[in-house]
């Protein structure tokens, strides 16, 4: 599901700045990127309180868009879709993450000519989000800011089982829900 407007573009700055500020001392001295568990108490002091409490409003809005779109339907119940006996998805986390595209990103993984070092897979790597945490039943991507007017790259590619891809481009206050 793309959900465009799925978060005030004001509040994506807000959180987008203060991002910027925390992630900035948590950086991967090699590759550049930095995450940060955006609801763990902690992230307050790293956000400031008025981006933290946006983070916190933004994970229940896009656990709200989570739900709308499970809604039972005559095809589809609830039960089915999340065999939970029709408990409502809720968040099992909040990730802020800075993603650097690099034309050498695969040696900076792997090391020169993709061998010796540590193998390293980036959020760029095709993944399968449930396949690392289990109460991933949803996974969501909410872009804080916009493709081409804040920076290069970032689109997000679908691996389709017939080897295609589907691409979003990154918007400031798009969601990308999927499961």
């Amino acid at each position: 599901v793309v959900r465009d407007g799925a978060w005030d573009p004001a509040q994506c700055r807000l959180v987008a700045s203060a991002a910027s500020t925390a992630l900035a001392a948590l950086r991967d001295p090699a590759t550049g990127e930095a995450s940060l568990a955006a609801l763990h108490p902690a992230a307050e002091d790293l956000l400031g309180a008025a981006a933290y409490a946006a983070v916190a409003a933004m994970a229940a809005r896009l656990t709200d868009i989570a739900n709308e779109c499970a809604a039972p339907s005559p095809d589809r119940t609830i039960e089915s879709h999340n065999g939970r006996g029709g408990l409502r998805y809720r968040p099992a986390g909040a990730l802020l993450t800075h993603v650097l595209g690099r034309a050498d990103a695969v040696e900076v993984a792997l090391g020169p000519g993709g061998e010796g070092g540590a193998a390293r897979h980036g959020y760029w790597s095709a993944h399968v989000d449930k396949a690392n945490v289990a109460e991933y039943d949803v996974s969501c991507v909410l872009y804080l800011s916009t493709q081409e007017s804040d920076f290069g790259g970032g689109a997000f590619a679908f691996l389709e089982p017939d080897g295609s891809q589907s691409v979003v481009a990154p918007r400031a206050g798009r969601a990308l829900l999927f499961g």
